[in-house]
């Protein structure tokens, strides 16, 4: 059993073959893990998949796109999940990454990828600078 597999199976999440429909709780993304704890560490991509998992009806939402997207955003804006990890989640839980994702999907000059991290910053921006805690950006 690789890394990736022990630290999915600690989150309740199956890695299923492509060939195989996703269901919740599943993905197809080894290798797009794989590539994010290499490159960030485990604890980054831990948080990322619990951004996803935790928040509400997004535990389908376990797409290669999406996943880096999140972890993207986490890079980017280490003020939102290192200080303020706690409105973080708090705020993630109130996005349907489902309606992002189909968002995303309408345009075609940039990747899904880019297209759902843009989303994502504006509504996290919108949701935490709100915040009682200050502007952050």
């Amino acid at each position: 059993m690789s890394k990736i597999d022990r630290l999915c199976d600690q989150l309740g999440i199956k890695i299923v073959p492509y060939r195989r429909r996703r269901r919740p709780r599943q993905t197809h993304a080894r290798q797009v893990m794989r590539r994010i704890a290499a490159k960030h560490g485990d604890g980054h991509l831990l948080f990322v998949l619990k951004a996803i998992l935790w928040s509400r009806n997004n535990t389908a939402e376990l797409w290669s796109e999406t996943i880096l997207a999140v972890s993207d955003v986490v890079i980017d804006f280490p003020e939102w999940a290192e200080v303020r990890a706690g409105e973080f989640m708090t705020a993630f839980d109130t996005i349907d990454l489902a309606a992002v994702r189909r968002d995303a999907m309408a345009g075609r000059r940039f990747s899904k990828r880019c297209r759902i991290y843009m989303i994502l910053v504006i509504a996290l921006r919108s949701l935490l600078n709100s915040a009682p805690q200050g502007e952050l950006l």
